[in-house]
């Protein structure tokens, strides 16, 4: 009388085909995933922006006060931005980081200051842009001298 021994596991060949195929789709999800991480930040960056904005031009018509935002490093707004208020103001300034990926470029230069009628000093726009990939989508946030906030896509060069 014979008995048959049945087999149990992996062979040596099935795991190999398992983890060929595997890597063939580790390699191509990586890469989307990264591409969501970077759009996501770009958006949290332009979100974070028009907030700022709204807030500074919100808190100065209902301060009846001059509110400024700049940037957190000198000129550098990819580090992050700053809403300033007046001495004696009953608000404290905020603060605001983004994440490194993202680059924000102004067209104008120093201080925007929303004025207690929510007008601004001067119109201004501000490019956000992913700086690791090249030909994305981004946004211009474009600020009226009435204060109006606008946001709108544009391709990154």
């Amino acid at each position: 009388m014979t008995k048959k021994s049945r087999q149990r596991g992996f062979s040596l060949v099935e795991m190999m085909v398992a983890i060929i195929i595997l890597v063939v789709l580790g390699s191509i999800a990586v890469p989307a995933f990264r591409n969501v991480g970077a759009g996501n930040s770009l958006r949290g960056a332009a979100s974070e922006l028009v907030a700022a904005l709204g807030t500074a031009r919100t808190q100065a018509v209902n301060l009846r006060i001059s509110v400024q935002l700049s940037a957190v490093s000198g000129g550098d707004w990819s580090q992050g931005w700053l809403i300033s208020y007046p001495a004696g103001a009953p608000e404290e300034d905020q603060s605001f980081a983004i994440s490194p990926d993202v680059t924000v470029t102004r067209s104008g230069s120093g201080s925007l200051t929303f004025q207690p009628d929510g007008f601004v000093n001067q119109a201004d726009s501000f490019i956000v842009c992913d700086s690791v990939r090249t030909g994305e989508t981004g946004r211009k946030i474009s600020v009226s001298k009435v204060g109006r906030i606008s946001n709108e896509d544009i391709t990154c060069s």
